[in-house]
């Protein structure tokens, strides 16, 4: 990221740049949007001329004006576009479901059960008719989901502790509730289930078509001459992961078609988003960015020709080979980005063998700048308790071998770097005199 902000610096303004930077350094929602405006930006700078927030006759400032040059001056080809940051944030609040799974495992915690031995499943509906269709939950809203939980849930719960072996349910089906909580004695994990509300039943209901929709009026005062596009980013939006049609449900790309023949202002959406694929071999999950390019029928448009189309296409492909790697999955980003300032050090992981050991810089200079105890540094290595590992340099210190050399191995996009300490041979001045086949 930083790499980035120094590289655009030189084509923000000193203003553009601070407010930048201010966005992505506070903890709240607008980060993350900050973030894929930033990396949509610096990857678009190594394609073309590109100006950032230029005034248009509306008053309006689209994030990107982009100049491509097309073989001659006369055909060089303008693009104003603006970033958008797609998520359910809106469908997350009209179906309170995190609300409730955390409400249940509350009260569990309450009154002395086992948060393992409650499951519990929520029904839905789906209003309108089919392929026109919105989800949703059949839960309250979150102040009346709440009053619930107090008035109704709790006393069940809290009637448990007298009957701890003895299975019990508690059902609710209302005009706005349909749920079930089943308290199974000895269960060791809880589950839950639920409709997916957040899927694209609807070509037109749905986060991506709403956030399209917002920033065609960015563009719509663009000048006749220049190509409109939307850089439509996953913001934690389940619809943007669906690049795909499955029985039912439409994929980002058929929203994004339906956009653009609904708005003759917009000639192209570009959706980007977190794939993650899970490894067929071992554990752990692979993550990319994926960039789909739709483009409206260019028989239909104003603006697009043979040549504009194969050029954005080749520039757009080049350009987003710039993305990093993501290191997280879009959800986790969302929860991290409002949580924590900074990434996490190493501290507590280390590698070693007979003659090195290497630790987490930031955890060492944390260490050294007294910002944590040397109690903690210990317990976070385990280097504390009677039958944990050893502290190599406790070790090495008892069989006299001091530190030789010192160096910092970098951890490139990770947010730590490792400290490697190699040992020398046995040194006498901080042990016994040894004959030589004796050292080791």
């Amino acid at each position: 990221m930083q790499d980035a902000i120094d590289r655009i610096s030189a084509v923000l303004t000193e203003d553009q740049g601070k407010s930048l930077v201010a966005r992505l350094n506070r903890l709240d929602d607008g980060r993350l949007p900050a973030m894929w405006e930033l990396l949509v930006l610096d990857a678009l700078s190594f394609v073309g001329a590109l100006k950032h927030e230029i005034c248009l006759p509306n008053g309006r400032r689209p994030d990107i004006e982009l100049t491509l040059e097309a073989g001659s001056p006369d055909s060089a080809i303008k693009i104003v576009a603006d970033v958008a940051s797609v998520s359910d944030a809106g469908l997350d609040e009209q179906n309170p479901i995190k609300e409730f799974a955390s409400e249940i495992r509350r009260l569990a915690v309450k009154f002395g059960l086992e948060a393992g031995t409650f499951s519990w499943r929520v029904d839905g509906a789906a209003d309108g008719p089919f392929r026109d269709r919105k989800m949703r939950l059949r839960l309250p809203p979150k102040a009346k989901l709440f009053a619930l939980v107090r008035d109704e849930i709790s006393p069940w719960m809290q009637s448990l502790q007298h009957a701890r072996d003895e299975t019990a349910t508690f059902s609710k089906n209302s005009e706005d509730s349909a749920f079930e909580i089943k308290y199974h004695p000895g269960q060791l994990m809880s589950g839950g289930s639920y409709l997916s509300y957040d899927v694209a039943a609807s070509l037109k209901k749905n986060p991506l078509y709403n956030a399209l929709k917002a920033k065609a009026r960015q563009l719509r005062d663009a000048p006749d001459d220049t190509i409109r596009l939307i850089f439509a980013c996953d913001g934690d939006c389940a619809v943007m992961r669906q690049p795909t049609r499955s029985q039912g449900i439409y994929s980002s790309q058929e929203v994004a078609r339906e956009f653009l023949r609904q708005n003759s202002s917009v000639d192209g959406v570009v959706l980007i988003s977190v794939e993650e694929r899970h490894n067929a071999i071992g554990p752990g999950v692979r993550r990319n960015v994926r960039v789909d390019v739709v483009l409206s029928d260019p028989q239909t448009s104003k603006r697009l020709t043979p040549h504009s189309i194969q050029t954005l296409e080749r520039v757009l492909r080049v350009a987003t080979q710039r993305f990093p790697q993501p290191k997280y999955s879009i959800y986790n980003a969302v929860v991290r980005c409002k949580e924590s300032k900074f990434g996490d050090d190493r501290m507590g992981g280390y590698k070693m063998d007979s003659t090195e050991v290497s630790i987490s810089s930031r955890a060492l200079q944390r260490l050294l700048a007294g910002a944590i105890t040397l109690e903690a540094f210990q317990a976070a290595h385990q280097w504390d308790q009677a039958n944990g590992p050893t502290n190599p340099f406790l070790f090495a210190l008892m069989k006299g071998r001091l530190i030789q050399h010192v160096n910092v191995e970098s951890g490139g996009d990770n947010d730590d770097d490792w400290f490697h300490f190699t040992f020398g041979r046995p040194d006498p001045a901080a042990s016994d005199f040894r004959w030589p086949s004796a050292e080791m």
